[in-house]
């Protein structure tokens, strides 16, 4: 009698060894698994440093060329629409103060001026810089008209120009004051006169009125560093009186972790033309901005640009990045040694006390200054 097909099968399977996987082929098999996994881990953990530091200088730069544009922009429209030389021989006799800023402003619209606002923080005995900047969309070319002040309004000699809230640097024979335009009413042709209501604002202090000297939208702006924020802070004409104060709206922030901020005159020393000596203020104090209103025509004719530049620090810090880093300004030389009067190098040690790195970028770019304030042949006097 024949065996069915199932027996067979089933008589030849018994009669062979069982076999398996043993267990050291198990645990060769897991840590072959294991290193594959640490592997990718070491690699995934790379190329996210990787992209993080990346991305963190790139915003870095990103910060630093932005700031270098808003810079760029004020600088550039500095002094234009605020003075002509016939505006400022009437204002240089009647400062309101020794300086550019605060409530004891002189009048005398300096197109830059630049300052020092505090130690840097490296330990050298340098400052950050502030710098000055006024402008203006004024209408009319500023040039002084005749005027008088009925004891309410202002009727000035000219039909045209005059717009609300607009800033008036009026010139009496006792002085000056700077005013804002509350109201306008227009004179007829025949007659050529403009009456200005001032809001209620005295000028008994400058005595009889004599002149008025239209500076339209008056723009005047401070750039400085505060902590590690660039920002721009705007001083506004208080409505009602002849005060400057900061912008109650507050300061516009332009850019974080920047590290350092320096400014410096771009000086024609012969006469050429040309820039030939870069002035720093932390050395010459009488070219800050309280003594830049008190210098002569041929001193402030020597300006003709400004310099400046910015340290502007990564976002994010790295692990275990333990070189120091060394940043130069205004220095075109590579050993630091080697670099001109008025550089700045500084030297940021890494790690910091919980063990990172920063890594650091520099910027910096010279603005010409073309306001006829600053040419050789101002009558600024």
């Amino acid at each position: 009698m024949k065996m069915s097909l199932a027996k067979k099968i089933e008589k030849t399977m018994s009669g062979r060894r069982q076999r398996g996987v043993s267990l050291i082929e198990i645990m060769v098999a897991v840590t072959i698994g294991l290193l594959a996994i640490y592997a990718i881990y070491i690699v995934y953990g790379n190329s996210e440093k990787t992209k993080r530091n990346i991305v963190s200088i790139g915003e870095a730069q990103i910060s630093g060329l932005y700031s270098v544009f808003l810079m760029n922009r004020k600088l550039s429209s500095s002094g234009g629409g605020v003075l002509t030389n016939a505006a400022a021989a009437l204002l240089r006799n009647c400062p309101a103060g020794d300086g550019v800023d605060g409530d004891a402003a002189t009048l005398l619209p300096v197109p830059v001026a630049i300052d020092d606002d505090g130690d840097d923080g490296s330990g050298g005995g340098r400052s950050n810089s502030k710098v000055f900047v006024t402008y203006s969309t004024s209408s009319l070319y500023p040039l002084p008209l005749a005027a008088n002040f009925d004891g309410t309004d202002l009727v000035i000699n000219a039909p045209l120009g005059f717009r609300p809230n607009s800033v008036l640097y009026v010139i009496g024979d006792g002085g000056c004051q700077a005013v804002q335009v509350a109201g306008v009413t227009m004179g007829t042709p025949e007659l050529g006169q403009a009456t200005v209501a001032l809001g209620g604002v005295d000028l008994s202090g400058i005595g009889d009125v004599r002149q008025v000297v239209d500076m339209g939208s008056l723009e005047r702006s401070i750039i400085s560093l505060r902590g590690d924020v660039l920002q721009i802070q705007r001083w506004v004409l208080v409505a009602g009186s002849s005060v400057f104060q900061t912008d109650p709206e507050g300061s516009d922030p332009v850019a974080s972790n920047v590290m350092g901020f320096y400014a410096q005159y771009g000086l024609d020393t012969v006469g050429a033309g040309a820039v030939t000596q870069w002035q720093d203020v932390s050395t010459d104090s009488s070219w800050a901005s309280g003594g830049v209103v008190t210098k002569t025509p041929a001193q402030i004719g020597q300006i003709k640009a400004i310099r400046y530049g910015l340290i502007v620090r990564a976002d994010e810090p790295e692990r275990d990045y333990d070189r120091s880093e060394t940043v130069r300004l205004f220095c075109p030389s590579v050993p630091p040694a080697a670099c001109p009067a008025g550089a700045i190098v500084r030297t940021f040690n890494n790690p910091d006390s919980k063990g990172l790195g920063w890594r650091y970028r520099a910027y910096e770019t010279v603005v010409p200054i073309r306001n006829s304030i600053w040419s050789p042949n101002s009558n600024l006097m």
